[in-house]
C-alpha cells in the first residue's frame, strides 16, 4: 500500500528552504495570535486612563470641559461597552445642570446594538427628566413605551406605574391619577411607605385632606412630614401656628439638601 504525501506550499522547494520558510510561516503565525489579545489589553488600558482623566474633571468642577471630552470620544464607532459608560457620565451631567431636554432627547439616540436593560435604563432616565421639566405627557410616552414594548421584573415595573401616577398629577388629571392608583393597589397590594406617600398626593390633589394626614401618620420621612403638615393645615386639624412651629423644627434638621428647606419655609408661609 503506497502513501501519498501531503504537499504544503513549501513542499515544492528544496529541503533547507522549505524547513526554513516553514519556520518563518509558524513564528509568524504565533506572533499574530498573541497579538490581538495584546492590542486589545492595550486599548482597554487607554480607555479606562480616558475614562479616569473625565472623571477627574467632574470631581474637579470642570463640568463644561468635561462633557466636550466624553462628545470627542463618544462616537458611532465606539465600542458598545465604552459608549454607555461614556452615556452614563454624559446623563450625569445633564442631570447636575438640570438639562431635562437633553437628557430626553439622548434616549432618542441609542445605537441599535445597546443592550435591553441600557435601553431600559436611559429610557427611564428620560422619563424622569421630562416630569422634573414638568412635562407630563412627554413622560408618559416614554413610560408606556417601557411598560407595553419590554420586559422587566415587578420591582421595576411598579417604578414605572408610579411614575405614571405622578404625571397625571402634575397634568392635573385626578381622575386618571385616581384609577391608576387603585389599579396599582390591587395589582401590587401596595403598603410601603413610597406607596403611601404617592396615595397621600392623589388624595391632596383630590382635597380629601383628612384621608391623606390618616395615610402618612405612621411614616417619618421628610416628604411625608411635610405633606402630612400641608394636609393638616387644609383640613383645619392643625391651627396655623402649630404648623409653623412643626415647620420650624424641621427645618432646623442637619443635612438638609436647599430645595428641602425651601419648601420648609414656602409651607411656614402659608
Amino acid at each position: 500500500m503506497t502513501h501519498q504525501k501531503f504537499l504544503t506550499p513549501f513542499s515544492l522547494l528544496p529541503g533547507r528552504r522549505e524547513a526554513r520558510l516553514q519556520c518563518l510561516f509558524l513564528a509568524a503565525l504565533i506572533s499574530l495570535t498573541l497579538s490581538v489579545p495584546l492590542a486589545q489589553a492595550q486599548s482597554n488600558a487607554e480607555a479606562q486612563e480616558q475614562f479616569a482623566t473625565v472623571e477627574s474633571l467632574i470631581a474637579g468642577g470642570a463640568r463644561g470641559l468635561a462633557l466636550l471630552s466624553i462628545e470627542t470620544k463618544q462616537n458611532s464607532d465606539t465600542p458598545i461597552e465604552s459608549w454607555m459608560r461614556w452615556e452614563r457620565l454624559r446623563i450625569r451631567l445633564y442631570r447636575d445642570r438640570a438639562d431635562w431636554s437633553a437628557i430626553s432627547q439622548r434616549s432618542q439616540q441609542l445605537p441599535p446594538n445597546a443592550p435591553v436593560k441600557f435601553r431600559q435604563w436611559l429610557l427611564t432616565e428620560a422619563a424622569q427628566a421630562e416630569l422634573n421639566a414638568r412635562r407630563g405627557g412627554a413622560a408618559r410616552k416614554h413610560l408606556r413605551y417601557l411598560i407595553w414594548r419590554t420586559r422587566a421584573d415587578q420591582k421595576q415595573m411598579a417604578y414605572w406605574r408610579r411614575l405614571i401616577i405622578r404625571s397625571y398629577l402634575m397634568d392635573n388629571r385626578i381622575d386618571d391619577a385616581r384609577m391608576a392608583l387603585l389599579r396599582y393597589k390591587s395589582d401590587y397590594r401596595a403598603t410601603s411607605d413610597v406607596w403611601q406617600i404617592l396615595y397621600a398626593r392623589v388624595m391632596m390633589r383630590a382635597k380629601e385632606y383628612q384621608r391623606a394626614f390618616r395615610l402618612l401618620g405612621e411614616i417619618q420621612t421628610l416628604d411625608a412630614r411635610l405633606l402630612r403638615l400641608h394636609a393638616a393645615l387644609n383640613s383645619g386639624i392643625y391651627k396655623p401656628e402649630i404648623v409653623m412651629a412643626r415647620a420650624q423644627r424641621l427645618a432646623g434638621r442637619s443635612r438638609l439638601e436647599p430645595v428641602q428647606r425651601r419648601r420648609i419655609w414656602l409651607l411656614a408661609a402659608q
